[in-house]
């Protein structure tokens, strides 16, 4: 399995996601598909409403394109904890 350390690129583009987002997710408008699912709920709110839509629209207006993003678990699953079964060789990383 292969595995991208991206703590370098991450510090590189200014080490927290309000600062690295746009990069990353500029990624997705054309050379990507961004497999995601992102909650407006009391867990991910924060990053949701303060990171996530201002670098969206962002980049919709910017690119005139929308990134690339499939919902990754289905909405009714969201929070089954089957998702959170990894391997455990993953585990690790996580």
């Amino acid at each position: 399995m292969d595995l991208f350390d991206s703590s370098a690129w991450l510090k590189k583009h200014g080490g927290n996601a309000k600062s690295y987002y746009s990069s990353y997710l500029s990624l997705f408008v054309t050379h990507g598909v961004l497999f995601e699912n992102f909650l407006s709920n009391e867990n991910e709110g924060k990053f949701f409403i303060n990171v996530f839509m201002p670098t969206f629209d962002f980049l919709t207006a910017y690119y005139g394109y929308k990134p690339i993003i499939v919902q990754a678990i289905p909405e009714a699953d969201i929070d089954d904890l089957y998702w959170w079964c990894y391997p455990n060789y993953v585990k690790k990383f996580i």
